[in-house]
């Protein structure tokens, strides 16, 4: 079991989480959604014919209690299981594709539940309705993008899980890994695009210091 929750320090001290070393595993991540972790339910997820849908009405109901959540997320859950079972074999150059998309759609569901945002604001923000460019593997592209937003559902829910205090730890280190932001202004002034640029900039240190 792969959970944000476990790595983060309890309370707030004098120290920041990058002092801790934490990492959370992407592939492993997922098992929060689909009952299982690694890269064989990754990629049997993300390359399956219907999955956007699933992966959509997850993202959809990635706010509520664990149970209801996971009723919803039954039919993703079922495919990780199947597919994984089957030991379907892929293209390695696919699975790196899902593996990095995965990793930076965590990224950002991470901060904004630890932001305390609503789904249909990260949806708002960052979901990818169409698949990705890929003129040399069209299929990638689809791969690239179900991986995304999965991961997007993934990170979402794992920071969901953390309390006042692990947010409160978690901001600190993020605002030590970014560093001096005074020129952005007060966040009180921000529009959207703002908003999309500061959550896509601490996403990109949150997963460079603490994800792989």
């Amino acid at each position: 079991m792969e959970r944000l929750r476990l790595k983060i320090p309890p309370v707030p001290d004098d120290s920041t989480i990058s002092t801790t070393h934490y990492v959370l595993e992407a592939v492993e991540a997922i098992d929060i959604v689909a009952g299982v972790g690694g890269g064989s339910a990754l990629m049997a997820i993300v390359a399956a014919a219907g999955a956007g849908e699933k992966i959509l009405a997850a993202m959809h109901a990635a706010g509520i209690a664990a149970e209801g959540f996971l009723t919803v997320a039954g039919p993703l859950a079922a495919m990780a299981a199947n597919f994984a079972m089957l030991g379907l074999g892929y293209a390695e150059a696919r699975k790196e594709i899902a593996r990095d998309r995965l990793a930076s759609g965590i990224s950002r569901g991470v901060v904004m539940a630890a932001d305390g945002r609503k789904p249909n604001l990260v949806e708002s923000y960052f979901w990818e309705s169409a698949p990705e460019t890929n003129v040399a593997d069209e299929e990638a592209g689809k791969i690239a993008q179900n991986a995304y937003n999965l991961g997007l559902v993934t990170g979402y829910r794992q920071a969901l899980e953390l309390n006042r205090d692990q947010k409160a730890t978690f901001w600190r280190d993020i605002g030590d890994l970014v560093g001096d932001t005074s020129y952005l202004g007060d966040s009180k002034d921000w529009d959207d695009r703002a908003w999309i640029d500061w959550y896509t900039m601490a996403a990109a240190k949150f997963r460079e210091a603490h994800l792989e």
